[in-house]
């Protein structure tokens, strides 16, 4: 997708503080790459 790169690595950091967390995580790695 278009999806800019600061939304990318903010959606990125959301996810690892999510497993970070112990939930969890339904968007692969893959997208923010």
């Amino acid at each position: 997708g278009n999806i800019p790169p600061e939304l990318g690595s903010l959606m990125h950091l959301t996810w690892l503080n999510v497993e970070g967390n112990n939930l969890t995580c339904t968007m692969p790695e893959s997208l923010f790459k």
